[in-house]
């Protein structure tokens, strides 16, 4: 009942942001300043990323390439085409019918964060396991408190979840992952090995983490990675020295900010807007906006 009232609350509130001109404002303000959509999805359902792009194409953003940034570090005199990255974290086996199709059609760039363990070896993200675990009555810890933990514990419990539940496989396959990187509009970037809460995790395992992912990447397809995602959007000064030292050339974090454009515009830090699955479409609108945050 409560989960009832809140999405009726927030449905209400989408409403008044969009009835009350608060999305034209926000499109007023990317078009005097110039500002860059930085917008990221998981695991949307098809029609929830359909819907996103579309109002995207309606509203007259051009999709940008996330490499594109390193090119685009200065603001300019003359306001150019609404600008937009789409990016997407984890490498959801979904995403290859609900996501790269629609990138074909609208012959829009993606880069999608791939985390290599579920990838190479199958079975279930971490939390998944968490989640299958409270369900099954094998542990009381929640995905939320187990990322708090320093990362040693928080494996232990995860293993043990992982030794008495199997899970299908969540992740895109290899194979699939090759097929999709030959798509001219389909760019790959790394998430670490095992999507771990970075700060979390100790000098060490942190530079496994972020620089492993990306040569186990490049053993698999013939494309060099440049790009990372923090997972949970949880990084240091410590995360981008090693992201820095792995010869990446940006990174994405999911502080919730429109890219300002500027000399000062740190490439390790960009800014992401979160767009959600089973919520209505105009909060995702007031998402992909910032207007939400």
């Amino acid at each position: 009942m409560l989960l009832f009232f809140k999405n009726v609350l927030k449905r209400i509130v989408a409403f008044y942001f969009i009835r009350f001109g608060f999305i034209e404002r926000a499109k007023k303000q990317i078009d005097e300043h110039n500002y860059i959509l930085s917008i990221y999805f998981h695991n949307p359902t098809l029609q929830t990323f359909n819907d996103c792009i579309q109002w995207l194409v309606d509203n007259n953003f051009n999709f940008i390439d996330a490499k594109d940034i390193l090119t685009l570090k200065e603001p300019f005199d003359q306001p150019i085409k609404r600008r937009v990255i789409i990016t997407v974290d984890d490498g959801w086996r979904e995403n290859l019918l609900n996501i790269v199709p629609i990138a074909h059609f609208n012959k829009i760039p993606i880069t999608i964060f791939i985390t290599t363990e579920p990838l190479k070896e199958g079975g279930g993200y971490w939390w998944s396991y968490i989640k299958a675990g409270i369900q099954n009555g094998i542990t009381a810890c929640t995905v939320p408190f187990l990322k708090t933990l320093p990362n040693i514990n928080r494996l232990s419990i995860v293993n043990r979840v992982k030794s008495l539940i199997n899970l299908d496989r969540e992740a895109m396959t290899v194979e699939e992952l090759k097929s999709i990187v030959t798509s001219p509009y389909i760019n790959i970037g790394a998430h670490t090995l095992t999507h771990p809460i970075l700060t979390n995790c100790s000098d060490d395992i942190a530079d496994t983490e972020i620089g492993q992912s990306k040569s186990v990447l490049e053993s698999l397809i013939p494309t060099p990675i440049h790009s990372f995602s923090y997972p949970n959007g949880n990084f240091s000064e410590r995360e981008i020295k090693l992201v820095k030292k792995h010869g990446y050339q940006f990174a994405f974090t999911t502080k919730p900010e429109m890219i300002k454009l500027s000399k000062n515009l740190d490439l390790f830090k960009l800014p992401r807007f979160e767009v959600l699955d089973n919520v209505s479409m105009n909060e995702n609108i007031c998402r992909m906006t910032g207007v939400w945050f």
